[in-house]
């Protein structure tokens, strides 16, 4: 058998599986590992219960799934080293118990602890009252970062692919709808291959109603220890980097230098435009203090032109945390990024699709070549590092 495909949830055909697995045990060898499973379970208990966690390993990586919550990633490792972060929110929360309008709009908060989650897809960004634009057109009322990382799939599927070189996939499908708020449809799906140190997280996102619509995608892709330290760097070959705000523009300089959990640290954040090789590929590294391992992180520009530098190196309890954020967009006022053009418009039926790569290195010759063509490519090319806010980026 040279695919075996399973579907683990279906809605409309009322089928749940409490558990599931698949493995080389079910007579399926895939070329590069023995050693990869794709399994399903359900937390129980407290602020988890209920979320079905999906676990896609593939010998060296392994990556954690939350169907439950909009196809994020809890977390995962890779040769046994942890990839992700330690929110101050301990556990995994049931999307039933989030409101996102509590705290003023930023109730999001309180069940945000992904290694990867996505914000959107009508909105990202910070939370937001009724805003009028010329008088004439109303928005309606946000809260931060929407609404899609809390709402459960309504259908996750399995692929096995023993031909094509091992190619491990798990799909999930999430509807973001409201009466009078049209219907953004997520169809994710996460590929990896036996022993592979790569994740594709692939994403295509279609209006479901006969009114035209907007879209706003954004990735929060977190990292803490062992990645996170201090004198961990980002490398990344850029065009410009302005500061999200004004505490931010005075360590604008040292944009892509980490430091050390500091209790009472206040976040900082860094809009970026990126400089891309001749296929429009974006390419980010994220290398801890002694250089002997990273993540990589590549992306289409033409697909998600903007990223988005967060910096939250606050006490080890309190979320020392660092995101990388590609995204259609920064996350400002959407007002904002409408004015800037910044915003996709889907007709009816209309999709965008988007994808972001995930690749791990633990040896230091790698890492060296990585950083070695970032050098090259950014060669030539003098960033515009802004210390000060800029209307083209950010409100002012």
């Amino acid at each position: 058998m040279a695919v075996r495909e399973e579907i683990l949830t279906d809605v409309e055909s009322e089928l749940r599986l409490k558990d599931f697995r698949v493995s080389e045990e079910d007579d399926l060898k895939l070329e590069g590992s023995a050693d990869w499973a794709i399994t399903k379970r359900t937390l129980q208990g407290g602020p988890s219960a209920n979320i079905d966690v999906v676990t896609m390993d593939n010998g060296i990586l392994s990556v954690e799934i939350f169907p439950t919550r909009g196809m994020g990633l809890w977390k995962g490792t890779f040769r046994g080293k942890n990839l992700g972060w330690q929110s101050p929110v301990r556990f995994p929360v049931h999307p039933s118990l989030v409101n996102l309008a509590d705290q003023r709009g930023t109730g999001w908060l309180t069940g945000f602890n992904e290694w990867m989650c996505r914000c959107g897809l009508e909105s990202i960004g910070p939370a937001s009252s009724l805003f009028s634009e010329d008088g004439v057109s109303t928005e309606r009322p946000s809260t931060l970062h929407g609404r899609i990382a809390n709402l459960p799939a309504y259908f996750v599927s399995t692929k096995v692919d023993t031909a094509d070189k091992g190619r491990l996939t798990v799909r999930g499908i999430v509807e973001e709808a409201a009466l009078f708020g049209g219907c953004l449809r997520l169809d994710n799906s996460l590929h990896t291959t036996a022993g592979s140190n790569s994740l594709e997280i692939s994403d295509k996102i279609t209006n479901c109603s006969d009114m035209p619509a907007e879209v706003q995608l954004l990735y929060h892709i977190n990292f803490g220890p062992p990645l996170l330290g201090d004198g961990s760097r980002i490398f990344a070959a850029i065009e410009q980097l302005a500061p999200y705000d004004e505490l931010s523009g005075k360590s604008s300089r040292e944009w892509d230098i980490c430091g050390r959990p500091t209790p009472g640290f206040v976040q900082q954040c860094y809009l970026v435009k990126p400089l891309v090789d001749s296929q429009g590929l974006a390419t980010i590294l994220f290398c801890n203090p002694a250089g002997d391992f990273a993540v990589q992180i590549a992306f289409d520009s033409k697909q998600l032109p903007c990223w988005t530098l967060w910096k939250n190196f606050a006490g080890e309890r309190d979320g020392y945390v660092i995101g990388i954020e590609p995204g259609t967009s920064y996350p400002n006022p959407k007002p904002l990024e409408r004015q800037l053009g910044r915003v996709p418009q889907l007709g009816p039926g209309e999709s965008l699709q988007t994808s972001v790569q995930l690749s791990f290195f633990d040896d230091t010759k790698s890492i060296a070549a990585i950083v070695a063509s970032i050098a090259q490519q950014q060669a030539g090319h003098d960033p515009r590092i802004h210390q000060t806010l800029q209307p083209v980026f950010s409100f002012s």
